[in-house]
């Protein structure tokens, strides 16, 4: 196959989407200014593959057509200095999907500035595990935007989460500070957009350390805001009180986010309506779902209907959350129906520049087609094996 370079509209179009700035995420560098002479520009912007251009290149071709590899979504902007940068070493050190987060990340900053909107920057790099008892020591974990872990039961998804959780909310740890609980220590790099090296240590209800930058801290002062939705569980029957409780939020807070869900584009949930029985006094919810009756109340939809509707409040939180602050949506169990073509629908959900959050999605399942998540920006990982060797695998690409 010949090398597939941009075409000179391509290059424009992924240039003036990134604002002329390179897209990494600490760099920003402005690649368009003046020229030497006064009719001049000079320029040092690059429209880099995210899969190479030749067989040969960094990253590889993922399988893609010749098309493909040309197309636009292929391409991000970057100085010429971080083009080079993730292009060594084959590009082992920035695999696709992580390219793919940086460039919609700097997108949506883009969009916001033009918008004249401040945007808070806050990005899980890498995850290092050491003394834990789950998992084999020493092993790390590359987050994107979209990050995607996979697994049995009980092989460490949610630890993963409490742990990175943890190191911005010490009641993430609940669970690791009992009286007999095991150690845990951990690094997390984090960028603000300065790369920061936060450690956690744990150690039951004795010891909680942190560390930033190799300084010992109080408390880790760095905000990162935590949405976390669980599986859905019916308890009780009030719905407001369901969702509250589920999503750890206010229920003023949840009825308010209604208004959220029916603005944004991509919701396939409209007319939210919470209303109060006569009879017993307790809330009921109301929708529209794609595909179904419109009007039915929460307790009368399938299970796959009922975490739709879940799902959008939990993106609305953290999409109104994002908008001011560094956060972190954590799905743990919702979605747990797989139907055909949830990560299509779901990455365009999570991807819309609107959503300037990471998303982690936890779910027990061990057949994925995972060809079919390549070009829809998730970072897969799998967990797999048993207590305390449980392995966590990133280079999952079949092509």
């Amino acid at each position: 196959m010949p090398r597939m370079n941009f075409s000179p509209s391509t290059r424009r179009l992924i240039a003036d989407r990134a604002g002329h700035q390179c897209s990494f995420p600490t760099c920003n560098h402005r690649t368009t200014g003046p020229g030497s002479e006064g009719d001049e520009v000079s320029g040092s912007g690059v429209a880099a593959h995210i899969y190479a251009a030749a067989a040969s290149g960094p990253r590889g071709q993922g399988g893609l057509t010749p098309d493909e590899l040309a197309q636009p979504e292929n391409c991000i902007w970057l100085c010429s200095d971080h083009a080079r940068l993730v292009d060594n070493h084959r590009g082992t050190a920035f695999p696709p999907e992580t390219l793919l987060s940086y460039k919609t990340l700097h997108e949506a900053r883009v969009v916001r500035e033009v918008q004249g909107l401040y945007s808070p920057i806050g990005w899980l790099h890498e995850l290092t595990i050491s003394e834990n008892p789950l998992f084999v020591s020493g092993q790390k974990i590359r987050f994107a935007k979209l990050n995607l872990v996979f697994g049995n039961n009980s092989a460490g998804k949610t630890a993963l989460t409490e742990w990175v959780a943890g190191c911005f909310d010490t009641s993430s740890l609940a669970r690791w500070r009992g009286r007999r609980s095991p150690a845990v220590h951990v690094r997390l790099s984090f960028l603000n957009p300065e790369l920061h090296d936060i450690e956690l240590k744990v150690e039951a209800d004795s010891k909680l350390e942190y560390r930033v930058n190799g300084r010992d801290i109080p408390f880790n002062p760095m905000g990162l805001r935590i949405i976390r939705l669980g599986s859905v569980q019916f308890a009780g029957d009030d719905d407001l009180l369901l969702l509250s409780n589920a999503l750890n939020l206010p229920p003023v807070v949840v009825r308010n986010l209604a208004h959220e869900i029916h603005s944004f584009p991509h919701a396939r949930v409209r007319n939210l309506q919470f209303k109060i029985d006569s009879e017993d006094g307790l809330t009921q919810l109301y929708a529209d779902v794609d595909g179904t009756v419109p009007g039915l109340p929460l307790r009368l939809l399938s299970g796959r209907e009922t975490e739709s509707i879940f799902m959008e409040f939990a993106t609305a939180a953290a999409r109104v959350s994002g908008r001011y602050t560094p956060t972190l949506l954590i799905l743990d169990g919702c979605p747990l129906i797989l139907f055909d073509g949830i990560f299509d629908f779901y990455s365009h959900h999570l991807l819309d520049p609107d959503n300037q959050f990471q998303t982690i999605m936890c779910i027990p399942s061990r057949n994925l087609d995972l060809d079919s998540l390549r070009w829809k920006g998730w970072e897969v990982m799998r967990t797999s094996g048993r207590i305390p060797q449980i392995v966590v695998t990133q280079e999952l690409r079949t092509t």
